[in-house]
């Protein structure tokens, strides 16, 4: 069996590995400095104009009611007028909480102003409505004096019309009791000559009455007078009763015409009384409702406050 030569091998070098480099320093933090971004801050490092500009004072009693507010305190509690400068000194405290990453109290503080905001605006309102239900009082007062002073007008309208309507019917009433005075004094007088005609039988009995005498046949003109004379009574009877009757019967018309003119009387001053009716109640009523509306508007401006 032959023997081989000594064979000579392949050998590969492989460059030496970073990991395991050491180098002076490298790892030091001592020797490392860096230049990270600096982190933005979300409100800013100095006091607002409006705080610096704040009285010492002022300042003060806001701070007190500041830290009355962050410790619970009622918005409702702090006055109106000193609502602006609490607010200033909150936003100033929000201001040094934001800058000192406390945010739970930097958003407590903006609710607390959210609130003091709400309640100024709530008390600015209920100032315009207490304004604006004082000033509809006075047009009320002015509206109640108008509509008393248009009633009291339409009173004496209506009193001067009552006594105007009375005294024309008394007038018209006196000259209807003249006018059937006078009608029934004319009754009791003499009859009238178309009454007093004679009938022409005992016209001729007179004139035999007339002739007997002149003939001197007395006894039979006496007898002849005293027959006429019964005639003659009994015609007049009559003829009274006939102008008595024909009387009654002017008479009756007479006061039926009165009737019928009592009747125009009334109608003619019934149109005038609704008319002025009418114009009275139209024009009150709009008054009225001048009234009616200025106290809805209160009552509704009343509801309106808070």
């Amino acid at each position: 069996m032959t023997t081989l030569p000594a064979l000579a091998t392949t050998r590969i070098e492989l460059p030496r590995s970073t990991m395991k480099l050491k180098s002076r320093g490298m790892f030091s933090t001592r020797s490392v400095t860096a230049n990270f971004p600096k982190p933005s801050i979300p409100a800013s490092i100095n006091p607002s104009g409006e705080y610096s500009n704040l009285q010492r004072h002022e300042r003060i009693s806001a701070e007190n009611k500041a830290e009355d507010l962050i410790r619970g305190g009622s918005t409702n509690s702090c006055p109106i007028e000193s609502v602006a400068s609490v607010v200033i000194v909150l936003k100033e405290k929000r201001r040094i909480a934001l800058v000192n990453g406390d945010y739970n109290l930097s958003q407590s503080i903006e609710e607390i102003i959210g609130r003091l905001n709400s309640v100024v605006l709530q008390k600015k309102y209920s100032a315009i409505k207490a304004q604006e239900i004082k000033s509809l009082n006075i047009q009320l007062s002015k509206a109640e004096a108008s509509l008393k002073n248009l009633v009291s007008q339409w009173n004496n309208k209506i009193e001067n019309f009552n006594k105007t309507q009375a005294i024309a019917a008394r007038k018209l009433e006196q000259q209807q009791f003249q006018r059937i005075d006078e009608f029934d004094q004319d009754q009791t007088s003499n009859l009238p000559p178309n009454f007093c005609k004679l009938s022409s039988n005992l016209l001729e009995l007179r004139e035999l009455e007339r002739r007997l005498v002149i003939t001197k046949r007395y006894d039979e003109a006496t007898r002849i007078h005293k027959e006429a004379n019964t005639i003659q009574t009994k015609e007049e009877e009559e003829q009274k009763k006939k102008f008595l009757k024909q009387g009654q019967v002017y008479r009756h018309k007479l006061l039926e015409s009165q009737q019928q003119e009592i009747e125009c009387f009334k109608e003619r001053w019934m149109r005038q009384s609704e008319k002025l009716q009418k114009e009275m109640e139209k024009e009150i009523a709009s008054h009225a409702k001048v009234v009616e509306n200025i106290k809805s508007k209160i009552k509704d401006a009343e509801n309106e406050i808070i």
